[in-house]
């Protein structure tokens, strides 16, 4: 099984809180299939319950009560980028998911930062057909992958960006949802079938920034998945 298609059924794994049995899945499990089998391993009743409109008027709540804003400026509908300034956005998203004792997404890199990595991993390749030393080329090769890690941690105040999957209030609520369904199945038991599907394609889509509609074509398998995404959703 293909390293990233293995990281990400242990996500999976650790967000629904299941145990998969890796025998029936491989790179070419479609989506829809690794969705069933996260319903088969909960073998849990589900209910008319919806989990995502809790979610809401918790962080409408929270998120009002913090910035002083009106009840009605954060309707589901409302974009992030217009309720959390830029300038107090990754202390606001600290403190958010601390007072909701929720995990929120990733915010991303601004701009440049965001092809940090790939461009840490050219820089051996370039050094060495430029200058012709091979053991140069091998060892920067090697230290790559902990150079980008460290950059990156340095660079983590210029992550200000909302992802992809959570640019409005609904979408952020959603993924709430997916990355912290274990947590809320304690507090507020099953939820609708539907609303589980649904948490499964979010976790999916804040691990690799996979478009929604791509999670929802019968065709889409999981190596195809995160060669196409790049991998995982680069962010601090």
């Amino acid at each position: 099984m293909d390293p990233d298609v293995e990281s990400l059924i242990e996500e999976i794994e650790s967000a629904f809180g299941v145990q998969l049995n890796r025998r029936e899945l491989s790179d070419e499990t479609t989506v829809i299939a690794l969705q069933e089998a996260v319903l088969n391993a909960l073998q849990k009743t589900t209910t008319h319950r919806c989990w995502s409109s809790t979610v809401f008027w918790r962080f409408r709540r929270t998120l009002t009560e913090m910035l002083a804003l009106s009840k009605s400026a954060v309707g589901p509908s409302a974009f992030l980028e217009d309720l959390i300034p830029r300038p107090v956005r990754r202390a606001t998203w600290r403190d958010l998911a601390a007072r909701l004792n929720m995990k929120l997404p990733l915010l991303e890199y601004v701009g440049w930062f965001r092809h940090v990595p790939l461009a840490i991993g050219l820089i051996p390749l370039l050094w060495g057909m430029l200058t012709g030393r091979g053991w140069w080329c091998i060892a920067l090769a090697a230290t790559a992958p902990v150079i980008a890690t460290v950059l990156l941690k340095v660079a983590a105040p210029f992550a200000t960006d909302f992802p992809a999957n959570a640019q409005t209030v609904s979408d952020l609520v959603r993924t709430i949802v997916g990355l912290n369904y274990s947590a809320l199945e304690v507090q507020l038991g099953p939820p609708h079938e539907r609303e589980v599907q649904d948490a499964i394609k979010r976790v999916i889509m804040d691990l690799t920034g996979a478009e929604y509609y791509w999670l929802s074509d019968t065709d889409t398998n999981l190596l195809g998945l995160v060669e196409t995404t790049g991998g995982f959703r680069v962010g601090a």
